[in-house]
């Protein structure tokens, strides 16, 4: 599936930029599928971001802009994304 192809790209973009200890990108696209902007825009895809929060700087917002000034470069394949900052506990 071709959005597969674009999680494994901003995982690495992720990976090659923050080095996180607990990184996992997830494609929900399918979840989407009928949704009305889906078949609009079927190169754009639906992603959940699970991140740990030692290789981002303090404060939420902050951290957001970190992950999406790094995902901007593949907005064009991204209908909607998920970031969920997770500690050292649930990463294990």
């Amino acid at each position: 599936m071709k959005h597969d192809q674009t999680a494994k790209t901003i995982h690495a973009a992720l990976t090659k930029q923050l080095q996180p200890a607990y990184l996992e990108v997830i494609n929900n696209s399918a979840a989407h599928k009928h949704h009305t902007e889906a078949k609009k825009n079927p190169d754009q895809g639906h992603f959940s971001i699970h991140i740990s929060a030692e290789c981002l700087p303090t404060g939420h917002l902050n951290q957001h802009r970190a992950i999406n000034s790094i995902i901007k470069q593949f907005q064009a394949k991204i209908h909607a994304c998920e970031i969920n900052i997770v500690d050292g506990k649930e990463s294990d």
